[in-house]
């Protein structure tokens, strides 16, 4: 990464940081990846509930580009009703969604146990939260759950949900986002904390 100060460059295979600064970096730089490929995710994840809902008529939405007119980007063409029917290229980027979520979640995971000291912490602590959503989906997904490892996913669980206790107040929306996570960890994995 030549974007950066050598002393915050890092590789993308490399673990989440112990430093805060770099931490925070790592979180930001990541967040754009989700935001830039979750599009492709989406097509994927809306493709298989249309074929699973609607097998005999699948209804598929006309696909819209979440991108800028002047940007092409791939798309399941709507006569696909296989997943051997779709562009390998939407599945490509939807696996660097995949990557995009989970180094996006655990940013913060080097830092130690203690509540970290972020400007934002609720968007933070929300942003992980919607993270862990979208890959339980994935996970669950006959096209993408090759790229979502069960025990990743467990422990993406476990220190969000830490995170979200550690970070929310008795009334505060991420106690219920919490509260939903420790929720569908159960019904994902048959999980009893």
């Amino acid at each position: 990464m030549h974007w950066v100060a050598p002393s915050f460059a890092f590789r993308e295979d490399d673990p989440p940081a112990d430093d805060i600064l770099a931490a925070r970096l790592r979180a930001k730089y990541w967040g754009a990846q989700v935001i830039t490929y979750r599009p492709f995710i989406r097509q994927i994840l809306q493709f298989s509930y249309s074929m699973k809902n609607h097998a005999s008529n699948p209804n598929f939405p006309s696909v819209s580009s979440e991108f800028r007119q002047d940007v092409t980007a791939p798309v399941i063409h709507p006569k696909a009703r296989t997943i051997g029917d779709i562009d390998s290229n939407v599945v490509e980027l939807a696996k660097k969604g995949i990557k995009a979520l989970i180094e996006s979640t655990r940013a913060f995971h080097g830092l130690g146990e203690e509540r970290p000291i972020i400007t934002n912490i609720f968007g933070t602590a929300h942003a992980q939260w919607g993270n862990v959503l979208v890959l339980s989906a994935a996970f669950r997904d006959p096209v993408l759950h090759t790229y979502v490892d069960e025990e990743l996913l467990r422990t993406l669980y476990h220190k969000t949900i830490q995170f979200l206790r550690q970070s929310a107040t008795a009334t505060s929306a991420l106690r219920t986002d919490m509260h939903i996570l420790e929720r569908l960890q159960r019904d994902l994995f048959s999980y009893d904390p």
